[in-house]
């Protein structure tokens, strides 16, 4: 046979080998296409496990994410728990620098994630064509935060954001002014029309001249400023209370009672037994300026438990239980109490409604109306409230 007959025929088995099973490129490709598909699967479950603690607000890491750790963090936590169950996780181990596991890997997705929900709240506002901007400030350890949030409708449904979470190095109405213009412009919304601003009461925000409100609105002239209608509420009912001495006193009452059952082991723990004697289980609710919700939760709490708070008090013999059991069994403090849980009951269902999400200006002026009508009926029936105000 010829040797050039012989070359042909090796030469056409090395063809049909070549196409039967690939050459040394097409399977270096083949390999490759197959470990970027194995590689972004993987990434999905990353970024999964990262969209889900995201959403939850729960910490990534823990103080110790080494093997021999028993507690690793949520993130670590998370992808061994998908590693249990996930028959492509069981299979799958990515190359040692390319887990994504550490934490700079974790700051990386987070930021991508971020990137990617703000692209999508910035598209539904730009549809959108108008939105109302919300601030305020967030402490973060020793760090002062900006929270930017936006409400807009999006296909017939109202929509409400947290666009960003920004530094804040001074606090001057200029300054604040300058972060939210700041945060319009890196998203690219700074010529989509804002229609409403709202802040806290605070002059810094609030000022007509100088505050945060005017300046904005002297750049987004449409941008009419609404302060928070809940917190109007709040700070009405406050300074109604500041102006009637007998309220100042009673909440006064309130808080020393608290005080003296919080600050004391002995006296929480004695509090406790005396409730479980009598068949009672209700903690004591501390008293804040800023959700006057929880006086109306201190007096339920007070009058549901009122047998075993005076029992301890009688038993603590204290002076300053004993004063606190001297007023708190007067018949003036048990009226107080009950005219003002009656009251309170009754703006409560107004403070929830102006919180909620889904509030239109007619619902907001049906619950006005609808409080001064229980008010107006309460104050016809006062008289009843003294049949129940016994001296205990």
């Amino acid at each position: 046979m010829a040797q050039s007959h012989k070359d042909s025929i090796v030469a056409w088995r090395g063809y049909q080998a070549t196409t039967q099973q690939g050459d040394v490129v097409q399977m270096m490709m083949s390999a490759e296409a197959n470990e970027i598909a194995l590689r972004r699967d993987y990434l999905k479950r990353i970024a999964a496990v990262t969209l889900m603690l995201g959403a939850q607000g729960l910490p990534f890491r823990g103080n110790d994410e080494s093997i021999e750790s028993t507690n690793r963090g949520n993130f670590v936590a998370c992808m061994e728990l998908l590693r249990k169950f996930d028959p492509f996780m069981q299979k799958y181990n990515p190359p040692s620098n390319a887990t994504y596991m550490a934490p700079v890997s974790q700051n990386e997705m987070i930021e991508c994630c971020a990137q990617e929900v703000t692209s999508v709240i910035v598209s539904e506002m730009i549809q959108s064509k108008m939105y109302a901007i919300m601030a305020d400030e967030a402490r973060d350890g020793q760090s002062e935060q900006l929270a930017v949030c936006v409400r807009y409708v999006s296909e017939g449904e109202v929509c409400e954001h947290i666009l960003a979470l920004t530094e804040l190095m001074s606090f001057d109405a200029k300054s604040i002014t300058d972060k939210l213009e700041e945060q319009l412009q890196k998203n690219g919304i700074a010529d989509v029309k804002c229609v409403a601003q709202t802040y806290d009461g605070a002059a810094v925000m609030s000022g007509t001249t100088g505050g945060v409100q005017a300046r904005f609105r002297g750049l987004h002239p449409e941008a009419i400023y609404i302060h928070c209608y809940a917190h109007e509420l709040n700070l009405v009912l406050c300074h109604t209370c500041r102006a009637v001495s007998e309220a100042v006193e009673l909440f006064d009452l309130l808080e020393s009672l608290y005080s003296f059952f919080t600050t004391s082991l002995v006296n929480h723990h004695a509090f406790k037994h005396a409730q479980v004697k009598l068949g009672l289980a209700t903690e004591l609710v501390q008293l804040f300026n800023t959700r006057w919700a929880c006086r109306l939760q201190s007096i339920n709490a007070v009058l549901q438990t009122l047998p075993a708070i005076l029992e301890c008090l009688a038993v603590s013999g204290s002076p300053i239980a004993i004063g606190i059991k001297a007023k708190l069994s007067m018949f003036s403090t048990i009226y107080a109490l009950l005219m003002f849980q009656t009251l309170l009951s009754i703006t409560e269902g107004l403070h929830k409604l102006l919180q909620k999400e889904t509030l239109d200006l007619a619902e907001a002026l049906i619950g006005k109306d609808a409080l001064l009508e229980r008010h107006a009926e309460r104050s016809s029936n006062a008289g009843n409230l003294k049949a129940h105000a016994s001296p205990r």
